[in-house]
């Protein structure tokens, strides 16, 4: 069957887009997130050693201010006051900052901070380099 004629709850944009790119368009999950965006895993906490979070993002600058100013009330992020970014990577595409984000949150709390301080030994907030 012709994509066209498939019944889809794909947003019109994400309709036309996979028309004009065809298989370059992966989408991933429920959402409409394509594999070709640039992507970034990221750390944030509250404090030197303090409560650590770890996620990621297509948009580094926006979901560190959704941290900062506390975007969602009753979020981990809220909860703990997690603003502080202390590590990131970017990768060429989403799909590749999502297997890297697992690959963290799989490794211990020591693995995380070993990882911070060979890029951030003194914790400072990397959002103003942003």
């Amino acid at each position: 069957m012709p994509y066209s004629a498939r019944r889809s709850r794909r947003s019109p944009f994400a309709l036309a887009l996979h028309r004009v790119l065809g298989d370059c368009v992966a989408l991933w999950g429920s959402q409409n997130r394509f594999s070709w965006m640039m992507g970034y895993v990221y750390i944030v906490t509250n404090r030197k050693y303090g409560v650590l979070y770890t996620g990621f993002t297509t948009e580094l600058k926006n979901r560190v201010e959704g941290h900062k100013t506390t975007k969602y009330k009753g979020s981990f992020s809220s909860k703990y006051n997690t603003h502080r970014l202390v590590y990131f990577e970017s990768f060429e595409r989403i799909t590749e900052a999502r297997e890297r984000e697992k690959q963290i949150k799989g490794g211990s709390r020591m693995k995380k901070i070993q990882l911070i301080e060979a890029l951030n030994p003194e914790w400072k907030d990397l959002y103003l380099t942003l």
